[in-house]
């Protein structure tokens, strides 16, 4: 007697990667000539409303200087949706 042959298997087809398991960013290989999106509309909110904050409160070049520098290590990358 013979053993009948199994059904084949329907392919599944979804419209999206499905996610396994979430990855934060790592920003410590950040390299701002290869990484940096200056245009980002995000990036360029986040640095008008840090300097605007900044004349208001004072801040020193240095602050500035390193607010602007975390902000766009931050928010080059960066889409609508994603968590920071």
């Amino acid at each position: 007697m013979m053993t009948p042959l199994p059904e084949p298997h329907r392919l599944i087809t979804t419209s999206g990667q499905l996610t396994l398991f979430t990855v934060t960013r790592d920003f410590r290989r950040f390299d701002r000539g290869l990484h940096a999106d200056l245009a980002n509309l995000w990036l360029v909110r986040a640095r008008q409303a840090a300097r605007a904050l900044g004349e208001a409160r004072g801040w020193s070049r240095w602050i500035t200087s390193d607010v602007n520098r975390a902000l766009v290590i931050v928010l080059s990358g960066f889409r609508e949706g994603e968590s920071i």
